[in-house]
């Protein structure tokens, strides 16, 4: 990254970044505004960096490759306790699957605290609620109104790991058809930094989002904690994570990141 590409990048999430120490310091119209404007919002404050580091290493020290289960085939009963997946596929196994290679952690808020990561999970889970018009704890800790919250952590490891460039569309339509007139909202928790910092995970590849014909490779400027919101109508994907290194499936290296994105209970029938 050029310099100046380096300043304007810094310019922008400054721009786009609202601090604040308690969620009840929200002003939910700011953020809708900012969005608006610059197609995307962060959050910073409520979760240190302290506390994502140290749930990184509790995740590499508490890792067993062999619960890596396959990418599909999991019941809904499994994805409601701490259950581990390793996805790398081409897209054509189902309908509306990206070409994609990550782990996954899934560890909803009623199941144990695994990795010392329920505080952050409620606090992104919070703002998304905010944004929806719903009451802050709207289906945190447990079913509600026929839907969950899926909290995860995405792992894309060091020599690939990678999400093709997509749009959301099935879970948007959800939303739309069960009543959230306020449309659909994915905060994405920071839990990785781009760069060669003491603090960061990789330097090539990463996350973005993009604005007109531009990557924004946002986790360059970001701090570890912070809780990004974009506009998910924009295209958004994962570049290949140190595709130069030698990649590993038994390892923890790579780019993590945090999602609370809210799914639909079928096994109730509603």
């Amino acid at each position: 990254m050029t310099a100046h590409a380096s300043d304007e990048l810094a310019h922008y999430i400054g721009e786009i970044t609202i601090e604040v120490s308690r969620i009840e310091d929200i002003d939910r119209d700011r953020m809708l505004d900012t969005i608006a404007k610059h197609r995307a919002v962060s959050v910073r404050g409520l979760i240190s960096a302290e506390s994502i580091a140290e749930a990184k290493k509790t995740i590499a020290e508490r890792f067993d490759p062999s619960q890596d289960h396959p990418a599909t085939g999991e019941t809904p009963q499994d994805l409601y306790g701490n259950h581990q997946k390793f996805s790398v596929n081409g897209g054509e196994f189902r309908d509306k699957a990206y070409p994609q290679c990550l782990r996954t952690y899934y560890n909803p808020l009623f199941a144990e605290d695994r990795f010392g990561l329920h505080h952050a999970f409620r606090a992104a889970g919070r703002i998304r609620n905010i944004l929806m018009g719903v009451h802050a704890d709207f289906a945190l800790d447990d079913f509600e109104d026929g839907f969950w919250t899926a909290a995860r952590v995405h792992q894309y490891p060091t020599g690939g790991g990678f999400m093709s460039m997509h749009c959301e569309d099935y879970i948007p339509r959800i939303y739309e058809e069960h009543g959230f007139e306020n449309g659909y909202f994915q905060p994405l928790i920071v839990m990785s930094r781009k760069g060669t910092g003491p603090d960061c995970d990789y330097e090539t590849g990463g996350g973005y989002f993009c604005r007109g014909d531009t990557k924004t490779y946002f986790e360059a400027e970001c701090q570890l904690g912070d809780i990004l919101v974009y506009d998910t109508r924009v295209m958004h994907g994962v570049t290949e994570i140190d595709l130069a290194k030698p990649f590993r499936q038994n390892s923890t290296t790579g780019r993590y990141a945090g999602f609370v994105t809210l799914y639909r209970d079928f096994t109730r029938g509603s």
